[in-house]
């Protein structure tokens, strides 16, 4: 997913919702103002700087979940995932985008 400056937040999901909250997004990153925040469940943990172009993932593998700028990790969750996992999404801004994303099995 790349970075357009826009407020929302994007991760990764249980076993679906119909809310719109960002409390609802199990392992999340909150893009806004140049800076990356990961959030799992609303709850902040660290940021980082980004700017326009970068590359930012949510990684789960094995049981574990990290997040990377890219391709450099940041922060490895202590939070175990429980499966299935769904995208989700909250924009805030209006004309807030994402672009890019894939999803992959390892």
């Amino acid at each position: 997913m790349k970075d357009s400056g826009d407020n929302r937040d994007d991760g990764k999901n249980g076993s679906g919702n119909t809310g719109t909250s960002p409390e609802e997004i199990l392992f999340g990153m909150r893009l806004q103002d140049g800076r990356v925040e990961v959030r799992e469940k609303g709850a902040y943990r660290t940021e980082r700087a980004i700017t326009g172009g970068d590359t930012l993932r949510i990684t789960v593998r094995a049981g574990s979940v990290s997040y990377s700028v890219n391709g450099a990790v940041f922060y490895t969750s202590a939070v175990t995932p429980v499966y299935p996992l769904l995208v989700d999404t909250s924009l805030f801004d209006v004309g807030a985008s994402l672009s890019a994303v894939t999803l992959a099995r390892p």
